[in-house]
This record gives C-alpha cells, structure tokens and sequence, in this order.
C-alpha cells in the first residue's frame, strides 16, 4: 500500500514545490499592492477576480473535471488523444464565442457590480483574461494527467516569473494601477498557452468526437452548479460587504482571505492535482478503500498542521506583508482559515460521489451551504461587517462537509480512521488556544513563541500516540536512510 503513498508524494511534492514558489512571488507582490493600490482598489480587484471566477466556471463546462475522468476510461492511446483534442477545441471555440459576448455587456457589468460604469474597460481586459485561464487550466490538467508534474511545475513556474516582472513593471513604473495587472496577466499567458497547446495537439493530432463530448458533458455539467454554488458560498461576502460598507472593508477582507489561503495553496491544490486524477487510477485494487481512507488521515494532519500555522501568525503576516493601512484584515485570518479547513477536508470524504458517478450530490451539499450563507450573510453583515462574514463562512461549511460525508458514506462507505482524526483536531485547536495567550507588542518575540508552539505539533503526535506499527517502521526507517546518506556524504 505503501507503493501508492510513494507515488502520491511524489508527485504532490513536486506540484507542491512548485506552487509554493509560485505563491511565494504571489505573496511578494502584496506589499506591491498594497503600496500602490489603495484599499478600495484592492476591493475593485478582488471583486474583479471573483466575478472572472464564477464566469470561468460557467464557460468551462466543467471540461477539466470530465478530462480527469474519461482520460482513464479509454485503454488505446488513439481514444485517449480523442478526449484531450476534443476537450481543447470544444473549450477554445465555444468559451471563445462566449467571450466576445460578454465584452459587448461589460458597461453592464461595471454598473451593476461596482456601481460605475468607467470600470467597464476593466471587464474587458478581466474577460479576456478569464478565458485565457480556462485554456491554462484545461491545458495543465491534460499535463496532471499524463503524470508530468515536472513539465506542469516550469511551465507554472514561467507564467509567474513573467507575470511577476511584467507586474512590477505596469504597477510600480508605468503605474497603470489595475490594468497593468490583467496586462501582465494577459501577456505571461498567451507566451505559456500557445507553447501547451502547440505541444499537446502536436502529439494528440486535431480529433473532434462528438459522441465523446456527449459523454463529458453529460458528466460535467452538474459541476457547473456545483461551481455556482462554491461561488456563493465562497465568495458572495464580498459583495455584500461591498454594498453594506463600501469597497475600503471589501479590500481588508479581501487581504486576509488570501493570506488566510495560504494554506490552501501549500497543502490542498497540490495534492488535489494528483489525487482527483489518482483515485480512478486504483479504484479497481483490493486496498483501494484502504488507501483511501490513509490518505484521508495524513491529508487532513497537513492541513491542520500548516493551517494552524497561518492562523497563529495572522498578525505578523499583515504586519509584515502589507501597508499599515490595511492592518484591520489580521482579525479574520483565523476563522477563515477555520472555515477553509473545514471546507476543503472535502477532497478527501467525496471519493465516493466521484467513484461512483453520483457529482450530482456536490451541487446539492454546496447548494443548501451556499443558501445557509446567504442568508446569515444578510443577517450579519450589515451590523458586524467583516466578522459576520467570517463566522458565517465557518458555519456554512461546517454544514457543506457533513452533507459531503452523508451522502458519500451512504453510496460508496469508507471506514475513515476518526480516532486519528479527532486526535489532529485536538492537537490542533489546543495550540491554536495556546497562541492567543503570546502578546504581539514585539515581533521578534512573538514569531519565536509561535514557532515554538509549531514544533510542539509532532511532539504531541507521538506522546497521544498517533502512529501506528507500520508507520513507525517506516519513518524509523526513513531516518535511518537519511543519516546513512548525511555519513556518507560527511567522509
């Protein structure tokens, strides 16, 4: 079973290194924000990429999701060469016609959204860029699932680098504020698109099956409402802190969600690259409920371990990362990356739904979520702001995740190992408490503290005895390779 974890680490560690390079410069250009953007400029951006978000998803037709399924469901390489042209042209033509719909309309979007319609060259340039990422993103899943993490990590790695200097070129230099941001954007991609889609048609040839696309879309489309839904739920805070209390508090939220995010990024998207892809792959096996079940376990203990991470710090990070203006965003750190934590534990209980077909159950858990968050939204929001918001995120996906485990176990039942987990939570929630005792009057001081905490996270793993034999052998063995290694090395 083993065998399976390598594999899995492997290539996780590898999308992993890469994303957290990536993130790495993306945090590096917070300071390059916040500096030259003011915070309702922040909101403007933010409530940009959301709205290119849900519209992404739309004109998406899930096709990345159906690519990961029907990729494995064809033995000869010929049918499989079949999905992945018919997936792109079936992508670039019919988003692309959807597309240059949508810029006749972007007055009306600009009114509408941000209450002014000069933004509306804005919706321009966020549509064009919106559809060159659907193209990315299809692009990258063909590349996860042909198993090459490293071609997927430098071309990632590329369109960051240049998006990043043409970044501080457009906003810091030329000062074009927002729009230099969706320029560099624009430019970084169709470099890293036109080179993907020359390389993958070039191997795979130009096929269009229709019968092939019927099959696709018959499984993707409930993942449109299913993104619809994660949108809302999501993300519509944002606008309504916007509408109740203007663009300025919309930017501090928007500044402690993406740091709150950074957990995400570090541990979730990595390994949901291999794993949504993975689990088709030995679904077939004997272990197969038991590997599921594992990887749940050790998934759900580095969420918990880098999330804590972030929470604990949420104040040193905005005090570091970003202009003394934006200070106030700190606050809800920790309970959005409560709420997120709660929220993508999903990958690893909906096997289920996904081994079996049943997707149709992801839109229905989001969809009684997403109205739950609506609704105490509009509730909250107005007296408590910001705050409200982050309270009602952790509720409604506390709500989301155990629709998500109802309807998998009763489909498809795994016996997840729910003492180990809880063990997590506890360790978890426990040095979370003991960090809001650690004053932040000196930094130096406060950093070392928390990070000394952190170090307690695997202490108390093993004095509440989480390991198991197997794992023990493992790791003891592991130690023992690595100290080989160092004594070679060293004579």
């Amino acid at each position: 079973m083993f065998t399976h974890f390598k594999k899995l680490g492997k290539h996780t560690l590898i999308y992993g290194s890469g994303l957290l390079i990536a993130k790495a410069i993306g945090f590096f250009l917070i300071p390059l924000y916040t500096h030259y953007l003011t915070p309702a400029d922040y909101g403007v951006l933010e409530l940009l990429d959301l709205t290119g978000y849900i519209i992404a998803f739309l004109v998406g037709f899930g096709m990345s999701e159906a690519l990961l399924k029907y990729y494995h469901e064809y033995d000869s390489v010929l049918e499989k060469n079949q999905v992945i042209s018919t997936a792109l042209i079936f992508t670039l033509v019919v988003g692309g016609i959807i597309v240059i719909i949508l810029t006749q309309f972007s007055h009306n979007f600009a009114k509408i959204l941000l209450d002014e319609e000069g933004y509306y060259n804005l919706f321009i340039l966020l549509f064009i860029s919106m559809f060159m990422g659907i193209l990315f993103d299809l692009e990258k899943t063909v590349l996860r699932i042909q198993d090459k993490s490293i071609l997927f990590t430098v071309v990632s790695l590329v369109f960051t680098f240049t998006a990043m200097i043409l970044n501080i070129y457009f906003v810091a230099i030329v000062q074009t504020g927002i729009k230099g941001i969706f320029y560099s954007t624009i430019i970084a991609m169709s470099l890293v698109i036109l080179y993907l889609s020359v390389n993958i048609l070039k191997k795979t040839g130009i096929w269009f099956k229709k019968d092939i696309l019927k099959k696709m879309l018959t499984y993707s489309l409930p993942f449109i409402p299913n993104g619809i839904f994660a949108f809302i739920l999501m993300w519509s805070d944002r606008y309504i802190i916007q509408y109740y209390h203007g663009l300025e508090m919309t930017g501090y939220y928007a500044l402690g969600y993406k740091l709150a995010m950074i957990a995400t990024f570090l541990v979730v998207t990595p390994f949901e690259l291999v794993w949504n892809s993975y689990i088709f792959e030995i679904r077939k096996r004997e272990d197969a409920k038991n590997v599921y079940s594992k990887v749940a376990t050790y998934y759900l203990l580095m969420s918990c371990f880098v999330g804590v991470g972030i929470a604990i710090l949420a104040y040193e990070m905005v005090t570091i990362m970003a202009d003394s203006s934006y200070i106030v965003g700190y606050t809800v750190i920790p309970l959005l990356v409560l709420g997120m934590g709660i929220s993508t534990a999903h990958t690893a209980f909906q096997v289920g739904l996904l081994l079996e077909g049943k997707s149709g159950y992801l839109p229905l858990s989001k969809g009684i979520a997403a109205i739950i968050n609506v609704l105490l939204n509009i509730t909250f929001i107005p007296e408590y702001g910001m705050i409200g918001a982050a309270y009602t995120t952790v509720f409604s996906y506390v709500i989301y995740i155990g629709l998500i485990i109802y309807f998998s176990q009763k489909i498809y039942p795994i016996n997840y190992e729910y003492v180990r987990i809880l063990k997590i939570l506890f360790i978890t929630a426990l040095i979370y408490a003991a960090s809001c005792t650690i004053p932040t009057t000196d930094l130096v001081i406060s950093i070392s503290m928390k990070m000394g905490l952190m170090i307690m996270f695997p202490i108390m793993l093993v004095l509440m005895k989480f390991h198991t034999n197997t794992e023990l052998k493992y790791m003891l063995r592991g130690i023992r390779y690595f100290m080989m290694k160092a004594n070679i090395k060293n004579n």
